[in-house]
């Protein structure tokens, strides 16, 4: 049944993308309240999503904008068309009469086998009842039910299914629920797709279905609500979620990323991540420690050994840490910046950490003493490559290329006055303190690995080449607070 819904979905999204792409035939402007089935769909459901459907919202006017960038938007509307001609569908005479401005999908429950429905407003009932039949004969496995109920239509894959929505709809409704309508209101007023959970719900059919994970889940308290939404704009698109919990405050601080400042321009891709409060709390080894025992192997000597390898990793990324890609003459360039509590036991302890992790492996793995400029660093040959170690300036570096030490303390460009980079923050807004992000540029990571397929006798084929070249740049953050914490992701689009 979640496929079958999921598949209404994406029916309804695509063929929304039609007839945004063929301009329409209504001068309806906005998607209307997204959030409309929350009106008709039972307090209790946990989990709750709307889409966008009306091809003639600014949402899907937006999505068509971004999709006119691709040599492959006509090809991609011709398969659609071709897909529904196919199946014996007429888009304007058939399918458009049956789809309303939204479908919505309710999670009634999670128990026996998730019972799920489907709300919608066709425009023409009839022309609804026409579809789902020819549905039905095209999928002779899977057939859908359907009901009017009120103004809406309801559709599963049972008529158990909609007898229970009709019993728990007669209760209170989603959207008058406090949790939902703060939840909700930390969305913008009008997105491609909109998703709902309740946290209290979710997280007991988690511990339900993972009895062991009951403890992981409690440390960083209870989950309260979760939202997410994807947003078409104007130079690309956006996916935005919050969480909030309740019960344990956490002491994660936001903070503004300085090794922008340090890291040299170029690179492919950078993530920045502090773990002061990460490391003080012990998770480090807390979320490890809950995995290998849930997978019941947390009393193998050799298990104990990595967790006490991983203690070392606490005093090394206590602060401010980057990790990033940039081209090298060969081989990427693949750089770990960390600004540890002592620099001087900095090398020892990740000579500590490789030596139990080459015990562990039974393999031969010894760290060499190498002078890089004035850096007295160490070097782990493994034949083909090399990884080295040191610090300099406070600082501990690892990294595959000797170059990055010199390249780092260097005045030549940083990633901070990086025109890429800049780009990429202004695009998404990024604000100046997060709790960490992930930056990548495409289109000149995809430029580098269709230079490696060359030198491999491949290539990438003109078509796919064509299509990849909107695609600019991607940015993803998170800001972590005491009961309420967001994500966003932009995917840059010109």
């Amino acid at each position: 049944m979640r496929g079958r819904l999921a598949g209404l979905a994406g029916l309804g999204a695509a063929l929304a993308l039609v007839g945004a792409g063929c301009g329409g035939t209504t001068n309806t402007s906005g998607s209307g309240d997204l959030s409309a089935g929350a009106a008709v769909t039972p307090a209790s459901a946990p989990v709750y999503v709307t889409i966008d459907t009306d091809a003639s919202s600014d949402q899907w006017k937006a999505a068509d904008a971004l999709l006119s960038k691709f040599p492959g938007r006509a090809q991609l509307l011709q398969s659609i068309q071709k897909e529904l001609t196919k199946n014996g569908l007429n888009y304007e005479t058939e399918v458009k009469p049956a789809l309303g401005k939204e479908v919505d999908i309710a999670v009634l429950d999670f128990e026996p086998k998730y019972d799920v429905v489907g709300l919608l407003q066709p425009a023409d009932d009839a022309k609804f009842a026409a579809l789902i039949k020819k549905g039905n004969a095209n999928d002779p496995n899977s057939k859908a039910v359907y009901e009017k109920v009120g103004d809406w239509t309801v559709v599963s894959d049972s008529q158990a299914k909609i007898d229970l929505y009709k019993q728990q709809v007669d209760g209170a409704k989603l959207a008058d629920d406090p949790t939902f309508k703060d939840a909700m209101g930390k969305l913008s007023d009008s997105a491609l797709a909109k998703a709902y959970a309740n946290g209290a719900k979710v997280t007991a059919a988690l511990e339900n279905a993972f009895p062991d994970s009951s403890t992981s889940f409690a440390q960083y308290g209870k989950l309260v609500s979760g939202v997410a939404e994807l947003v078409a704009e104007s130079n690309g698109v956006r996916l935005d979620g919050t969480f909030k919990t309740a019960g344990v405050k956490q002491t994660y601080k936001p903070y503004k990323a300085t090794l922008v400042d340090q890291v040299p321009a170029g690179a492919l891709l950078f993530l920045s991540f502090n773990g002061s409060d990460f490391a003080a709390q012990g998770n480090f080894r807390k979320a490890f420690e809950q995995g290998v025992r849930q997978s019941g192997g947390a009393n193998l000597p050799e298990v104990k050994q990595l967790l006490s390898a991983l203690e070392q990793l606490g005093p090394l990324l206590a602060h401010e840490n980057a990790l990033y890609v940039r081209p090298g003459a060969i081989l990427p360039e693949i750089t770990l910046v960390t600004q540890p509590d002592s620099p001087e036991q900095a090398v020892p302890a990740v000579d500590k950490l490789v030596a139990q992790i080459a015990a562990l492996a039974g393999a031969p793995i010894e760290p060499k003493p190498i002078t890089i400029g004035s850096v007295q660093a160490k070097e782990l040959n493994f034949g083909e490559f090399s990884i080295f170690y040191g610090v300099d300036g406070g600082k501990l570096i690892v990294t595959d290329q000797e170059q990055a030490f010199q390249d780092l303390k260097g005045s030549g460009p940083k990633l901070s006055g990086d025109a890429t980079f800049k780009e990429a923050v202004e695009a998404a807004s990024m604000p100046d303190e997060t709790s960490g992000f992930l930056y990548v540029n495409v289109k000149d990571s995809i430029s580098l690995v269709e230079s490696l397929m060359r030198l491999g006798g491949e290539s990438i084929p003109p078509e796919v080449r064509d299509n990849l070249r909107p695609l600019r740049t991607f940015l993803g953050w998170g800001t972590l607070g005491e009961t309420e914490s967001s994500f966003t992701t932009f995917l840059e689009i010109k």
